[in-house]
């Protein structure tokens, strides 16, 4: 299984995202309505980037203790793990 096809934390919140930002755009919707959806779609940006920032990047101490068999199991929240 290709691990970018698990619905992760950062997928769900993008896709939220891209909901919130096209309902903007297609609804029928007050000014002040849109005002609660941008600050909503705001939010969200900066919990997703949050998130995307605390992604695990392996290291080359990190492949090392791989191959030896030492890796400690730290996995990418893309995995669903952290």
């Amino acid at each position: 299984m290709n691990p970018l096809d698990l619905d992760s934390a950062e997928i769900r919140i993008l896709r939220a995202i891209t909901e919130l930002n096209n309902r903007i755009m297609m609804c029928q919707t007050t000014p002040e309505q849109r005002a609660i959806l941008r600050g909503s779609i705001e939010n969200l940006r900066r919990e997703l980037i949050s998130l995307v920032e605390s992604i695990h990047i392996y290291s080359e101490d990190d492949v090392r203790a791989a191959r030896s068999g030492q890796f400690d199991g730290r996995v990418s929240t893309v995995l669903g793990k952290a």
